[in-house]
């Protein structure tokens, strides 16, 4: 009997480096036949975009991306659409399944979804990796109960941006992960760097049959899908300087003049990118509170 695909799920909050260790795990596994599911909270698939860029970049074998976007993969009102990738990849027998939730799933029903549609018989979940965000997690774990969940549910636990914050809050961050997470393998990084070695770590943890995702329709934030527009990169400062204690999030893709950016937050900072390939989708993708979009949307339409 084949070895059965192995799944490697990563979580994290929003920006707090999921796409970058994706990356380093293509790479990783460039060797191998390898699936993502990419779950992006937005109605733009953005990750799905630079993903596709990076593997065309790195992959020498086959490799295919799922894309589920505008929600959480754990929330009931996309669950069944997980439950139909895993099902599609089965067919198609991936060595490695990458699966890239968004920066607001609870993945604390993965296990039980595994076990309740019989997909643990066809998969060996090899680790679920929860990335924390060294600047903002801690700041935010009060008011957003996903980055908790993110954490307990994970068995490897990157703490991610160390190189940003002092010895005192790094060490104040490591102990709230290890408070919540006794047993799980905590490992301090930049750039989401790991040794990939590290991935066989076990901790035997049974199915929480009465496992219930905090991801609900009524608990989603707002989406806002900002079209292309004619806008100069000083104005997009401007507008970000406006907006960004406001927001969770926002990336994307605009046209600037005649060239393609990647746009998108970083600990307050919006980063500006040439895109390296043609871009398909236009557009900026926002999460914010519900109450906070008239106001997204009004800067944009100045």
């Amino acid at each position: 009997m084949s070895q059965k695909p192995q799944i490697i799920l990563v979580t994290g909050f929003l920006g707090s480096g999921k796409t970058t260790l994706i990356n380093r795990l293509i790479k990783q596994y460039r060797s191998k036949k390898l699936g993502l599911i990419i779950n992006d909270f937005g109605q733009i698939a953005v990750d799905g975009i630079l993903l596709r860029q990076w593997v065309d970049k790195t992959k020498s074998n086959d490799s295919e991306i799922y894309e589920i976007a505008n929600g959480s993969i754990f929330c009931t009102c996309l669950s069944a659409e997980l439950v139909k990738s895993l099902k599609h990849f089965a067919e198609i027998e991936p060595d490695v399944l990458l699966i890239e939730t968004s920066g607001l799933s609870d993945p604390s029903t993965f296990a039980k979804i595994l076990s309740d549609n019989n997909l643990d018989q066809v998969y060996e979940l090899k680790a679920s990796i929860g990335i924390v965000d060294a600047v903002k997690s801690l700041k935010l774990a009060s008011k957003i109960v996903a980055i908790e969940k993110q954490i307990t549910s994970s068995n490897i636990i990157l703490i991610n941006k160390t190189d940003l914050v002092t010895n005192e809050a790094l060490n104040d961050v490591a102990q709230f992960v290890r408070q919540l997470n006794p047993t799980a393998l905590i490992i301090k990084t930049t750039y989401a760097q790991m040794d990939f070695s590290l991935l066989n770590f076990r901790r035997d943890t049974a199915v929480d049959e009465k496992a219930v995702s905090c991801n609900t329709v009524k608990s989603r934030p707002g989406s806002v899908i900002l079209p292309q527009k004619e806008i100069s990169q000083s104005a997009l400062e401007e507008y970000f300087q406006n907006i960004k204690d406001k927001i969770f999030r926002i990336k994307g893709f605009l046209k600037i003049g005649d060239e393609d950016y990647y746009i998108s937050d970083n600990n307050g900072q919006l980063q500006i990118e040439k895109s390296e390939q043609p871009v398909e989708q236009y557009g900026l993708s926002v999460l914010v509170p519900q109450d906070q979009i008239p106001i997204i949307s009004k800067y944009w339409t100045k």
